[in-house]
């Protein structure tokens, strides 16, 4: 009876740990030669961080070791990015105009600028698409909009939200805020402004603190004040269709599981990923196999890539 008892409260327990899940799997932490991180820029495995003390830029690797550092006589800087071989600074250069200065990222050196006029105040933040620029504004009555720039220097108005940013980045075709409020990622379509589903995607950090996100090659790279890492994280699901599906097919059972799960027939998958709570890769299996074999109890995410380039997700409990 005690036996039945401890593992019903396991079972419990376990779905309460479903509930508050992250959307987000931890790759990486990744060690920050500096506390006061203004900004993050991420490319091609090389991060560029801007010392929100003294404005300069520090290039790093993705084990944390300094590579180049650049400083810039220039105490206005507020923001970077980056796009195939060119950095982006935003400086507030005084009351009514901004600056984005353009630089090699092989030798660190300017060597072009645009200038955009400051009708709504301050902003802090940059990222860069094919097409635009993004800002975060920090004052007045647009306090926490995100504007949009062209590649002329011509300013909009591009999404409100209420409630404070510590960081935006763009990436494909969508924008994404890193809320101060809770410590999710807000995601909205680059063109339009307008809100993806689900709106808010879940970060496995608690009490995210520091500025900085940015996303590079689909891995999303977060400050963590906490311990002063950069944390590197792929995403688990991001749209409803998928949540919906793995929700409604009976895809693995018995689930909660005494280590073995049957995976469902009709599951034609080419790769299969297993991660346990922790974020760590413990399967990896190339083989359509229908069965699952875990001897440690927990909660797992099992990962399936699907032969139509879908991919499905799924929570399983062994106990």
């Amino acid at each position: 009876m005690k036996r039945i008892i401890k593992i019903l409260c396991f079972i419990i327990l376990s779905f309460n740990a479903l509930s508050q899940e992250s959307d987000f799997i931890i790759e990486e932490n990744i060690n920050s030669p500096i506390n006061s991180i203004g900004d993050i820029a991420c490319i091609n495995k090389q991060i560029y961080l801007l010392n929100d003390s003294s404005k300069c830029i520090i290039e790093i690797d993705e084990n944390g070791n300094i590579l180049k550092e650049l400083n810039f006589d220039d105490e206005n800087i507020t923001g970077i990015s980056c796009l195939k071989d060119t950095l982006f600074l935003l400086s507030n250069k005084n009351d009514t105009i901004s600056l984005i200065y353009k630089v090699d990222r092989n030798n660190l050196e300017k060597f072009d600028s645009i200038s955009f006029l400051k009708p709504f105040g301050t902003s802090k933040f940059l990222k860069r698409s094919d097409d635009f620029y993004f800002s975060c504004l920090l004052e007045g009555s647009y306090s926490d909009q995100i504007i949009k720039i062209d590649t002329k220097g011509g300013i909009s108005l591009f999404r409100y939200r209420m409630g404070g940013f510590i960081g935006i980045c763009a990436y494909d075709s969508s924008v994404y805020q890193l809320s101060t409020v809770n410590g999710k990622i807000l995601k909205y379509n680059l063109y339009s402004g307008e809100s993806y589903m689900p709106i808010e995607l879940t970060l496995p950090i608690n009490n995210v603190y520091g500025n900085g996100i940015d996303c590079s090659e689909g891995k999303f790279y977060v400050f963590n004040k906490n311990n002063n890492k950069i944390v590197k994280l792929s995403v688990l699901s991001t749209n409803v269709n998928n949540n919906y599906l793995t929700k409604n097919l009976n895809i693995l059972f018995p689930n909660p599981s005494h280590g073995i799960v049957n995976i469902s027939k009709s599951m034609n998958y080419e790769k299969l990923f297993i991660f346990n709570s922790d974020g760590k890769l413990v399967l990896n299996n190339a083989d359509n196999h229908n069965r699952i074999i875990l001897t440690d109890r927990g909660i797992y995410i099992v990962v399936f890539y699907l032969k139509n380039q879908q991919i499905i997700t799924e929570r399983i409990i062994i106990y």
